[in-house]
Order: structure tokens, then C-alpha cells, then sequence
């Protein structure tokens, strides 16, 4: 956002975090994971940020989280395969950064200029449809801006530092689900475990008309952990038990 923003300055941190609480929640209530755009009303809404800055860095966040997400998965792909090729899915992944990146750099800016090319156009001069032109002009504005200043390495960084600690505490959460009731899977080690939840969080992510994502984040878990050779019963059990956990703690937080 302050790479983005021209005029004035992103919110405090503190509102970001009560932000980032919020559309945590909201994002899996909503189907289709509409609820991120919740992240666009609160700050354009409650902070009085324009909604192309709101925009551009949603659009990037999300991009380099799903970059962050694919380095995570090649360095425990090979640990855990067991046999188990996971190849098929980093190259969906690799294909989805790579659309990402394209689509907002390359894309957005090129479709932009050429809309500015046809301002004279009588159809694009209608109320409606030139609001949305001047949206589209403007993210990509904004966008450009966000390019310009060279911060690439340094959201990169950023976004594998919070998958990182995001998985690290999953994984806990993992460990003290399993232990009691499953020890098989507690003693799967990290890297297993790992595969599953990014498995469970990747299925979750999908634009499927679920509630809270019950149903979706089972079935990624299942998927992997089965694959893996662990108990299709327990694999589902510790799954949904770990899915009600982290959920309690999300919602609760956000609802409040």
C-alpha cells in the first residue's frame, strides 16, 4: 500500500491487523471466496483508501503469497514423497504465479492504455461503464506505481516469512490434535504434515460454494495423507478436528 499510494499513507498497522482479522473471517463465509473483497470495503470504506490502491494490493498480495506458497511446496515435496509425486500440482501452481504475474504487470497496463486510447469511444463515456473504465485505469495505475518501486524481493520475503510461520504453527496444531487420538499420523514427521495442510489450505482456496470451508479443507487433507499411505478414517477425523480448531480461533477473533 505505501508503494501504491501517491497520495497520503497506509493505515496504521493497527488497523491492518483488525483488517486482516476481519477478512480472515469473512473470507471463508462468504462462497467463493467473495468474502476477500471485504478487504477493499473495510479500507476504502473505514480508512478512506482509494479502492484502486485496495485493489492492486490485494491483487499482489495474493499473487506473491501463491509464489511463497510454491517454494514452500518444492522444498517439501522431495522430503515427503515417498513415492508420492506431487509434481503435477507445483506445476499448476508454478502456471497459476505465472497467469498472476503476466495478468497484473503485463496485462492490466496494456488493456488500460488502450482503454485510455479510447476515451472518444460513446459506449465507454456511459455512467456506469466509465466508472469501471476509470477503476480498471486506476488499479493499473496503481499497480505500475507498486512496480516502479522495486519492492519485488522484498514482498517476496515477506510473504515466505509468514508462510513459514504460518505452517510452523499448524504444524504444532497438527502435532497436538494427532498425538492423543492418532499417534500414527503425530509421528508422521514434518515434512508429511506439511504436504497436508498445504494440500488442505489449497483445496480450501478454491472457489467452491462451501460454508467456513468444511468439506473442501477435509478433502485436500484426505487426498494427501492418503496418498502418503495413513489411515483414510484418521486422516479425516485429524483433519476436521484441526480444521474446527484453527476455525474457532479465526472466527471468533474476526467476528469480534
Amino acid at each position: 500500500l505505501n508503494a501504491s499510494m501517491s497520495n497520503g499513507k497506509a493505515p496504521s498497522l493497527w488497523h491492518m491487523f483488525l483488517v486482516t482479522f476481519v477478512r480472515g473471517a469473512c473470507a471463508d463465509m462468504l462462497p467463493a471466496r467473495l468474502g476477500e473483497l471485504s478487504y477493499v470495503a473495510m479500507l476504502n470504506r473505514g480508512c478512506a483508501v482509494p479502492a484502486s490502491d485496495c485493489l492492486s494490493s490485494l491483487s499482489i498480495g495474493l499473487v506473491f503469497d501463491f509464489i511463497a506458497l510454491l517454494i514452500v511446496l518444492i522444498v517439501a515435496i522431495p522430503a515427503a514423497s515417498q513415492g508420492m509425486s506431487l509434481l503435477g500440482a507445483s506445476i499448476v501452481l508454478a502456471c497459476v504465479c505465472l497467469v498472476g504475474i503476466f495478468g497484473l504487470f503485463s496485462i492490466l497496463p496494456s488493456f488500460a492504455n488502450w482503454l485510455k486510447g479510447k476515451s472518444e469511444c460513446r459506449f465507454l463515456r456511459k455512467r456506469l461503464v466509465s466508472s469501471i473504465v476509470r477503476l480498471i485505469i486506476s488499479t493499473s495505475d496503481s499497480v505500475v506505481a507498486t512496480k516502479q518501486k522495486g519492492i519485488a524481493l522484498k514482498i517476496s520475503l515477506l510473504s515466505i516469512a509468514i508462510r513459514l510461520a504460518k505452517y510452523i504453527g499448524l504444524y504444532c496444531l497438527f502435532i497436538a490434535v494427532t498425538r492423543p487420538q492418532w499417534p500414527q499420523l503425530s509421528e508422521a514427521g514434518l515434512f508429511p504434515a506439511l504436504i497436508a495442510i498445504i494440500a488442505a489450505e489449497g483445496a480450501a482456496s478454491l472457489p467452491v460454494p462451501t460454508f467456513l470451508s468444511f468439506g473442501t479443507y477435509e478433502a485436500g487433507g484426505l487426498a494427501a495423507l492418503t496418498a502418503l499411505g495413513f489411515p483414510a478414517l484418521d486422516s479425516v477425523s485429524a483433519m476436521l478436528s484441526m480444521h474446527i480448531l484453527s476455525q474457532i480461533i479465526d472466527y471468533s477473533c474476526g467476528g469480534i
